[in-house]
């Protein structure tokens, strides 16, 4: 990768302007910076590339916990190759590619049915007993690295299904247009406040994390910012009972709707009026069966441009927002577990 050079630099940097950041080259200049002295450790631009082209954000996400680790590993270094400063800095500026990187995959067509798990699939999942592993490279990522994390993931989850669509990126692109965004990011906040981590002692928030580690057998600990030391399980899907997670990487540690979404909208849609109107108008401009995500995307796209919100318009979905929250419960599971639930709901 050529000096001061990554991955959609210049794009980054409109991207940055048009979210309403006017340090875009500042925060690039971190990026390159970073890449520069830990190139050993990165991936060169045709990597990154084939990694967006094959739309899988959970790789993406564990590309990035991996240059978070870096980042905590040099702050605990005696001789660190950039001061304590530059990688606060750097930081920082991955966050922010890490979210352009992850809208990018969002209008990916190739990663739209990567969930989709047969019926074989879930019957041998459904009968494997979640066991130590091994040689598992280990993970060390911090509680605001894991909300950063977590954050994507719900921006990704898009529902467009029933009489009452979820398109969440697309809500999130009105709230910012309609100067909501503070709105909607205290609303996202608080999805990410109330995720559940079961362990082997309690349920503790991501406000209680200090820090996440997966060991060498995939075992996952938490480590509270009250210095207590807590081993994560995870629910089965097929009953309530709780076992000690073993997972690979932390892209197998997913969020789980206790109530499956679909199942909420459906059960409260004459109370998510505004939503249920936005479902009608991108069903109009679609004209037919949603099937994939980029159907979602484009029939978003056409809306958002011509359409003016007005005030009303704007606080009505904020209160669609907030109802609808008040029904939501997440939680965390392993990935496998997860999936088997998903496919039976």
């Amino acid at each position: 990768m050529a000096k001061n050079k990554f991955y959609l630099r210049d794009q980054f940097i409109e991207w940055m302007s048009n979210e309403g950041f006017s340090s875009g080259s500042s925060y690039s200049s971190y990026i390159s910076s970073f890449f520069e002295e830990y190139k050993l450790m990165t991936l060169e631009e045709s990597q990154f590339e084939a990694l967006i082209d094959s739309g899988d954000i959970e790789e993406l996400n564990d590309v990035f916990s991996g240059f978070y680790t870096i980042i905590n590993s040099e702050k605990c270094s005696e001789k660190p190759k950039m001061s304590i400063k530059e990688l606060r800095d750097s930081s920082s500026a991955l966050r922010k590619y890490h979210y352009f990187l992850s809208e990018l995959i969002q209008n990916s067509k190739s990663s739209l049915n990567q969930f989709v798990t047969i019926e074989e699939e879930i019957e041998e999942l459904q009968n494997e007993e979640l066991l130590p592993l091994e040689n598992v490279k280990e993970v060390l990522i911090t509680g605001d690295e894991i909300k950063t994390n977590f954050t994507i993931r719900l921006l990704t989850q898009d529902r467009f299904y029933g009489d009452v669509f979820f398109p969440i990126s697309l809500i999130k692109k009105i709230c910012y247009k309609n100067l909501a965004r503070k709105e909607f990011d205290l609303w996202i906040d608080n999805q990410i406040d109330k995720i559940k981590f079961i362990t082997n002692k309690d349920i503790v928030y991501i406000k209680d994390i200090e820090t996440l580690k997966i060991n060498k057998i995939g075992e996952v600990h938490l480590v509270c910012k009250d210095n207590s030391n807590h081993i994560l399980h995870t629910k089965y899907a097929s009953n309530s009972n709780t076992t000690p997670m073993y997972v690979k990487s932390f892209r197998q540690v997913v969020i789980d709707h206790e109530v499956p979404m679909k199942e909420l909208l459906t059960k409260h849609k004459e109370n998510l009026n505004t939503l249920e109107s936005l479902t009608v108008e991108l069903k109009k401009i679609h004209g037919k069966k949603f099937l994939v995500r980029n159907d979602l995307v484009s029939a978003g796209n056409q809306f958002i441009n011509s359409h003016s919100f007005n005030v009303n318009e704007i606080n009505h979905l904020i209160t669609d927002l907030n109802y609808i929250n008040k029904f939501i419960v997440l939680q965390i599971m392993e990935s496998k577990q997860n999936s088997i639930k998903r496919a039976k709901n």
